[in-house]
């Protein structure tokens, strides 16, 4: 089946075709003077056989117009309909920078590490694993940054990620600004990739928040809740987890409350994560109730068919102008 990529352009394309077959070339195309000096008979031989060849010298020069009239509308084969599968979610994991997350009461093996590190080493292997989603980064403490929008390239998520340190947003815990972020990058971001109109997506796109945080809210520009409220208007789940154990005495206090009230406005769930096993956990409790999702749909691949019309179309006008001198050479 044969569609036209640039319809718009085939009255155009038609005119042109049109104008091509029917008005008359000039004469200097048509073919070079022959002039005979003899009687009236030489002049009507001459006359009718400067018209044969006129006409069999025009008509690769029109066929060409007619050829590049066509290439104008951009013709394309369509196959036939094939499965691709998309990816069909979106994940931001949105992390807390501020200096409560220097505690180090999480592990590594036999090592004691922050809660920073613990959170960087575990994410990596998850999500190279499991998760075949965009991505997108926001680091927040005073503030809340734009780390990496979304993106399908794993490894310069996971080398942003690395380059995210304590302090480097400063000394606060702005949650409700750092979801405030994350709901303008996903309005921001296009997922869909085109179809054709026989088979549209029904599937909706799923958008979740991982928000990973240990402290409590220092007085968002945007209210933590409000935000929540706008997420989830938006379709966007939130997943709180919180790090660290609340019944340890601490200088810096971990606001369950609030995370329970971000998950629950916005469908998500919160999770808590005591120390790594617990991170871990979190982790693939996370495959199973916000899996990344995928859509299997018909496409038909298309084939531009206007390279090899351009193509024909240089080769008469090459074959005209080699005609033309061997003409010229003979007259």
């Amino acid at each position: 089946m044969i569609v036209l990529a640039a319809v718009e352009l085939l009255p155009w394309a038609v005119a042109a075709a049109l104008l091509a077959v029917v008005v008359p070339l000039p004469r200097g195309l048509a073919w070079p003077q022959r002039r005979y000096r003899s009687g009236e008979l030489g002049r009507l031989a001459d006359a009718n056989s400067e018209r044969r060849r006129a006409a069999a010298y025009q008509w690769p020069l029109r066929a060409a117009l007619v050829l590049l009239a066509l290439v104008l509308v951009q013709p394309q084969w369509l196959g036939s309909q094939q499965p691709v599968v998309e990816q069909r979610s979106e994940l931001l994991i949105a992390i807390d920078l501020s200096e409560s997350m220097a505690s180090e009461d999480f592990t590594l093996g036999q090592r004691t590490v922050d809660r920073l590190t613990a959170v960087k080493a575990l994410l990596r292997p998850w999500l190279l694993a499991q998760r075949d989603e965009q991505l997108a980064l926001v680091v927040f403490a005073a503030q809340a940054y734009v780390q990496m929008p979304f993106t399908a390239d794993r490894q310069l998520f996971l080398q942003l990620l690395e380059e995210s340190e304590i302090g480097l947003a400063g000394d606060k815990t702005m949650i409700g600004d750092a979801i405030g972020l994350a709901i303008a990058l996903f309005e921001g971001s296009a997922l869909a990739a085109p179809g054709d109109a026989a088979a549209p997506i029904t599937a909706p796109l799923a958008k979740r928040i991982l928000l990973l945080t240990d402290g409590v809210d220092s007085g968002s520009i945007v209210p933590p809740l409000e935000a929540a409220k706008v997420a989830a208007r938006s379709g966007i789940e939130i997943y709180p987890v919180a790090l660290g154990d609340p019944a340890l005495q601490s200088d810096y206090p971990l606001a369950l409350e609030l995370l329970q009230q971000l998950a629950s406005r916005s469908g998500g769930e919160l999770l808590q994560a005591r120390d790594s096993e617990e991170l871990a956990a979190v982790y693939n409790r996370l495959d199973s109730v916000a899996p990344a999702q995928r859509q299997q749909r018909w496409q038909r691949p298309r084939t531009a068919l206007y390279p090899y019309l351009l193509l024909l179309a240089m080769g008469l006008l090459w074959w005209q102008a080699g005609f033309g001198a061997a003409a010229v050479q003979r007259g």
